[in-house]
């Protein structure tokens, strides 16, 4: 069975944004389509770091782009929730940097809209994976 590309766009370019798009570059099946942030003169500069064709500087714009099918949000946590329910209600699936919401209630509404309009949402917690951290869990246990 082949598995449908996956066809990022990264909306919020700041430290983070680098090390995904290094991610998906190194994956065969999926491909960083389109950037997006605010601030013109970052997002063109990242495209054109990276080769990426498209940029944008409205994030609603990007969520048109037919060709993006996935959306990595990398943006300050506050936008986290309002992103992803707009993702979702675009029908685009997404991955989202941590931490994921500032209140419980954020996130179960984004989580209610990803089911809602069936699409995939991730959330990026490497942290849970480093030795410290894991350490820690182990002398909490």
């Amino acid at each position: 069975m082949k598995v449908e590309k996956v066809k990022v766009g990264i909306v919020g370019l700041g430290m983070v944004c680098y090390s995904h798009i290094d991610a998906y570059e190194a994956h065969p099946d999926s491909e960083v389509v389109a950037v997006c942030d605010l601030n013109e003169a970052q997002a063109k500069a990242v495209a054109e770091k990276y080769g990426i064709s498209k940029y944008y500087t409205d994030y609603a714009e990007m969520l048109k782009d037919p060709e993006v099918n996935t959306v990595d949000i990398t943006t300050p946590t506050f936008m986290h929730s309002a992103m992803t329910i707009q993702a979702a209600e675009a029908g685009k699936n997404i991955s989202c940097e941590k931490p994921f919401c500032l209140t419980l209630e954020d996130g179960m509404a984004a989580c209610e809209a990803a089911k809602k309009n069936n699409v995939s949402l991730m959330v990026g917690e490497s942290y849970v994976f480093m030795s410290t951290i894991m350490k820690a869990r182990e002398l909490i246990d």
